[in-house]
C-alpha cells in the first residue's frame, strides 16, 4: 500500500509479522519512507491500546474528506510511526509522517506529504486486507 505525496515522496506499508508474541492479533507494519535522496524503513507493529488501527484512521480522513479542524493523528505501537493529517478544505490532505527507531531514537526521519483527500478510502480497504494478512502471518508465526 503506498501514500504517494505530490512532491515525490512515498509512505510504503506492506504487512509483516509481528516481532514479539504479545498483540498477535494487531496488524504489523514494514514501513518504508522513500523518495529523491531518502530511503528509510522500520517495522511498526499497531498496538490494541491506541484509540484507533491505521484503517480507522484513514477512513475517518475519507469520511471528512471536505475537510476538517485542526490535527487528526495516530501513531504505531511504540511511535516507531507517527501520522499527523491536515485539511486545507480546498484540495489538499498535508500528512506529516515520522519515523523514528528506538526510545531514544537512534535515528528519525520526517517527511511531508501532499495528497488528495480521494485518496483514502482505498488506503483504508487496503490497509483492512492488508492488515488482516499481517495478523494471519503473526499467528502462523506463532503456532
Amino acid at each position: 500500500m503506498v501514500l504517494a505525496s505530490r512532491t515525490g515522496v512515498r509512505l510504503e506499508l506492506t504487512p509483516a509479522t509481528r516481532p514479539h508474541d504479545y498483540g498477535a492479533h494487531m496488524p504489523t507494519w514494514l514501513v518504508r519512507l522513500a523518495g529523491p535522496g531518502l530511503d528509510a524503513s522500520l517495522l511498526c507493529p499497531e498496538a490494541g491500546w491506541e484509540p484507533q488501527l491505521l484503517a480507522e484512521f484513514f477512513e475517518g480522513l475519507d469520511h471528512d474528506w471536505r475537510g476538517w479542524d485542526g490535527e487528526r493523528t495516530w501513531q504505531s505501537e511504540e511511535a516507531e510511526l507517527r501520522l499527523v493529517a491536515t485539511h486545507d478544505k480546498t484540495n489538499t490532505v498535508l500528512v506529516s509522517a515520522v519515523l523514528e527507531d528506538g526510545a531514544p531514537p537512534r535515528w528519525s526521519c520526517r517527511v511531508q506529504l501532499e495528497v488528495d483527500p480521494g485518496v483514502f478510502r482505498q488506503l483504508a480497504v487496503e490497509a483492512r486486507r492488508l492488515g488482516d494478512i499481517s495478523v494471519n502471518l503473526s499467528r502462523s508465526a506463532t503456532d
